[in-house]
């Protein structure tokens, strides 16, 4: 019997959840480094830097759109494999992934707007979604034919 619960207990640990938030988050961020760095900088010797304007437009929509969809799609998958305690785990992986990302608002450059809580608020929305699809998606169950 301890085997069979060690082979099918495949749940994942608040710590593992803080993890996923805190490597999705920095993923979103690498993203934000690469475009810079490859379409915004002028000449190679130019440091990076996440001026106000840039985070007003192209940065804040790559956080708020690309992150969307990510968050959706990790909600998702992660709520496949969580056997236990399923909202209070995607509640962590969303605070750290949320965290990091304040954080990476704090630090920047550019001074820090109250519309960059928007894309914080974005991943609820984002996990809620996730979760809807999960919650809702078609089992295969079919409609009887009249």
């Amino acid at each position: 019997m301890a085997q069979n619960i060690s082979t099918t207990d495949q749940g994942r640990s608040i710590g593992q959840m803080i993890l996923y938030g805190l490597l999705l988050e920095l993923v979103l961020i690498l993203v934000q480094f690469i475009y810079v760095e490859l379409f915004v900088a002028t000449s190679p010797a130019e440091v990076v830097a996440f001026t106000e304007q840039y985070m007003r437009q192209t940065g804040f929509i790559i956080f708020q759109v690309i992150g969307f969809f990510v968050y959706v799609l990790a909600t998702y998958l992660l709520l496949q494999r969580l056997l236990h305690n399923k909202i209070g785990k995607i509640i962590a992986f969303l605070v750290a992934g949320a965290l990091l990302e304040l954080a990476f608002y704090l630090f920047m450059q550019a001074s820090y707007s109250g519309a960059f809580l928007y894309s914080i608020l974005d991943k609820l929305v984002a996990a809620a979604f996730g979760a809807l699809i999960y919650y809702f998606k078609d089992r295969g169950h079919k409609a009887k034919a009249n």
